[in-house]
C-alpha cells in the first residue's frame, strides 16, 4: 500500500529499537537510509553518533564510509611505526615486523591524502565566493 516493503520496515524497527536517537532524527531529515543507519548498529552508540555527525558536517557521504573513516584514522593513530634497528645492532626486525610497519606507513599516508583532499576542496569552494573575489583573491591561487 505504501510501496515499502517488509524487510524495510523491519530494518527501520531495528534502528529505533537498537539504535542511538540521533540515527533516527539523521532518517527523518533524510540524510541517511534506513539500510544505512542498521548496518552501523553493531558499533556502540557513540561511534553511531559519530558516524551520523560526519555524515551531517558533509565529510562523508554515508554512515558506512563514515565507520571506515574513523578507523582507518583509529588504525594510522594507534598502529605506531616500531623502530628498526640500526645498523651497528645485531637483532635484525622480522620480515613481519617490516611488512607492518610499511601497511602502517601507507594507511597513514592515505589517510593524510584524504585531509589534503578535502583541504583543497573546501580551500577551492571559498576562493570561488563573492567575499574572496571582493578581497582580490581568484580561483588561481593555491
Amino acid at each position: 500500500m505504501f510501496n515499502v516493503s517488509t524487510s524495510l520496515v523491519a530494518l527501520a524497527s531495528r534502528v529505533l529499537d537498537r539504535g542511538d536517537p540521533l540515527l533516527a532524527e539523521a532518517i527523518e531529515a533524510g540524510q541517511v537510509s534506513v539500510s544505512d543507519a542498521a548496518a552501523v548498529l553493531s558499533l556502540a552508540k557513540e561511534e553511531q553518533r559519530k558516524a551520523v555527525v560526519a555524515v551531517r558536517s558533509g565529510e562523508v557521504r554515508t554512515l558506512r564510509q563514515a565507520v571506515k573513516a574513523q578507523r582507518a584514522r583509529q588504525e594510522a593513530a594507534s598502529c605506531g611505526v616500531p623502530g628498526l634497528p640500526h645498523r651497528g645492532d645485531a637483532q635484525r626486525p622480522s620480515p613481519r615486523r617490516v611488512r607492518r610497519a610499511a601497511k602502517c606507513f601507507e594507511t597513514q599516508c592515505q589517510t593524510l591524502l584524504q585531509y589534503i583532499e578535502q583541504a583543497d576542496t573546501a580551500t577551492a569552494a571559498r576562493m570561488t565566493t563573492p567575499a574572496a573575489c571582493a578581497t582580490g583573491w581568484s580561483n588561481s591561487v593555491a
